[in-house]
């Protein structure tokens, strides 16, 4: 359908789930919990022994529309809204079966968060990736605060959080964020 924002092929084993929501893979609430479902829902079968998670458009996911975020006027429906996506975070980190970011172009806020959970991470030279969330008054909600510093150490962690600067692919390769940077 029109709204169908992710192609999923398998070839050999191997499932591709393709972003596609132009311009900039920007995702609602609904769209993660979508993404999250085809990724378990590929694992959970015998179809796919790995799950590459990749974006069209030269971007992975720009992150979660600020349009969603608008919508919140409580704190209980940001707790259901955000749990709800970490709770999926949580079960692709435990996946028995990899999970592969393969980041292109834009990564950032709740799709670097997705990547981080994701059990590989590739990301192209050029690719930008951070949590600019500072920048709009808000800090990473799906679980990214923790788990970036689990990968990168807690100095480099609070660095990229409380600044909200956005780093290269080669640059997140060097600090341990990306497991290797790579062309396109």
């Amino acid at each position: 359908s029109d709204k169908d924002f992710f192609r999923v092929t398998i070839t050999e084993d191997v499932a591709l789930i393709t972003i596609n929501r132009p311009p900039l893979n920007i995702l609602s609430f609904t769209d993660y919990h979508e993404l999250c479902t085809r990724i378990l829902q590929l694992v959970g079968t015998d179809k796919a022994k790995v799950v590459i998670v990749t974006g069209g458009n030269k971007g992975f996911i720009s992150g979660l529309d600020i349009k969603e975020i608008n919508k919140i006027m409580t704190p209980e429906e940001n707790d259901e809204a955000t749990l709800r996506v970490k709770a999926f975070f949580r079960q692709i980190e435990k996946l028995s079966r990899p999970v592969i970011a393969a980041i292109n172009g834009n990564c950032f806020g709740g799709g670097l968060e997705l990547a981080m959970a994701c059990h590989l991470r590739l990301a192209s030279h050029e690719a930008k990736l951070g949590l600019p969330e500072i920048n709009f008054g808000g800090i990473p909600s799906f679980g990214g605060t923790k788990r970036l510093s689990k990968i990168v150490g807690r100095a480099k962690a609070l660095e990229i959080i409380l600044t909200g600067r956005l780093i290269s692919g080669k640059d997140a390769a060097t600090i341990g964020l990306v497991n290797e940077a790579c062309t396109p």
